[in-house]
């Protein structure tokens, strides 16, 4: 399915072009600056959690292997289930 372009709000805009042309991200990095990564290991298989920053993001995978039904033999299932929680940055509440 093709993405449709989205229409940036004017303030959106202008936001965007003062943070280019100050060579700033929105965090106040640098473009070339990067964030210290760490990445921890769960005690349980298929888990994780990776701080960047002031991102934190845990991830889990499981997996289940069954039989097809009789009548799709040659096909497959796969379920996904993402959880997002956002925490918005709050140095910058001010300038939207």
């Amino acid at each position: 399915m093709p993405m449709r372009d989205v229409a940036f709000s004017k303030r959106e805009h202008e936001f965007v072009v003062e943070a280019l042309t100050k060579k700033i991200r929105i965090d106040g990095r640098g473009m070339l600056e990067y964030r210290g990564i760490t990445i921890h290991f769960s005690l349980d298989h298929g888990c994780c959690v990776v701080n960047m920053g002031g991102t934190k993001v845990m991830a889990q995978v499981a997996a289940e292997l069954c039989r097809p039904r009789e009548s799709r033999q040659s096909e497959g299932s796969l379920g996904v289930q993402v959880t997002v929680e956002l925490n918005f940055n709050k140095c910058w509440n001010d300038r939207l």
